[in-house]
């Protein structure tokens, strides 16, 4: 039988099993969040299928502290014991640790690497134009930094955009939405924010400067070199810009959607992106995922459920704090 249908007329599908939601971008019916197949294998509840789902069963916790995964927490500060090295405490609202003795802010974090405010209001923002499968850097002053493919790269660029390839429907930002990138650089087990530009890229690409004078583009360059990771990041794009995985194959660290973390916001995300890059994430190097819709959405690293990167998504017209 089929996992979806559609009515006379209707220019959508929905899900024969009771519980599914429909994804359009591989048309599949997968189970919606916080429901599981009956067995409660919830790597099957993301697989397409046609037999009803059921609600995901969540303990009584004595405590009435729950992390935002679902799991009972005893004690707010044991729980934290292993995600945070200096001591830390659970957030009774977020379900997430908060650590003792961290930078407060990624202002904070900058100047702890040595880069103060003239460093700061230098640093290159990352754009990527899927219209041209472009990336490109641009510095306070406008100044603009291509990556541009090589022939050597070619074949690993379009495979790790995989925009156009197994029917896979991505949204698209356009040029004039502004297209702001953030970086994920995932390897051994975490996924680190990225600050400034990733070394990482360079297998990748090439960097070109267009129409700028030998001096400012050598300056360009000089500044792309600059580079800070944060671990656990909590990312703000604002609707139609994209997050960007720097993905490290040999250690089989890849962005999964975590469906029923109780953080996400936004029950219809199509993520048939995120699941086809599961299966691709041996041969791919950098993913970009545009996120089209404003919402909260956490993922987690394919090798380690315990590394969790958070995407939180502006509605179009919104500012980012």
């Amino acid at each position: 039988a089929a996992s979806s249908v559609s009515d006379a007329g209707s220019t959508t599908c929905k899900c024969s099993g009771s519980n599914r939601v429909y994804q359009p971008s591989d048309q599949s019916c997968v189970c919606a969040p916080e429901y599981v197949v009956a067995s409660g294998n919830e790597t099957l509840s993301d697989v397409d299928g046609v037999s009803a789902c059921q609600p995901r069963v969540l303990n009584v916790c004595d405590s009435n502290l729950r992390t935002h995964t679902g799991e009972c927490c005893d004690d707010k500060f044991a729980c934290c014991e292993d995600e945070c090295a200096s001591g830390g405490r659970l957030n009774a609202v977020s379900g997430q640790c908060v650590c003792n003795g961290g930078p407060k802010n990624l202002e904070e974090v900058l100047k702890g690497n040595g880069c103060g405010d003239n460093c700061q209001s230098e640093q290159l923002t990352l754009h990527y134009d899927c219209d041209t499968n472009e990336m490109f850097s641009r510095d306070s002053d406008g100044d603009v930094l291509y990556f541009s493919r090589d022939e050597e790269s070619e074949d690993a660029l379009e495979g790790a955009f995989y925009y156009d390839e197994d029917n896979i429907d991505l949204p698209c930002c356009k040029s004039d939405a502004g297209c702001s990138i953030l970086a994920v650089k995932m390897a051994n087990g975490s996924a680190n924010g990225v600050v400034g530009y990733s070394p990482e890229f360079d297998h990748m690409t090439s960097r070109r400067g267009r129409n700028l004078q030998e001096g400012r583009r050598r300056r360009l360059q000089e500044l792309s070199d600059y580079q800070v990771e944060v671990g656990t990041p909590v990312m703000c794009i604002v609707a139609g810009e994209s997050i960007l995985f720097d993905i490290d194959p040999d250690t089989n660290s890849f962005p999964e959607y975590h469906k029923n973390s109780l953080l996400n916001s936004n029950p219809e995300f199509d993520y048939g992106a995120f699941r086809r890059l599961a299966e691709l994430a041996a041969n791919t190097s950098l993913f970009v995922f545009p996120f089209p819709d404003g919402g909260v959405y956490v993922f987690w690293d394919g090798s380690n459920s315990d590394s969790q990167s958070i995407v939180v998504v502006q509605p179009v017209g919104s500012q980012c704090p």
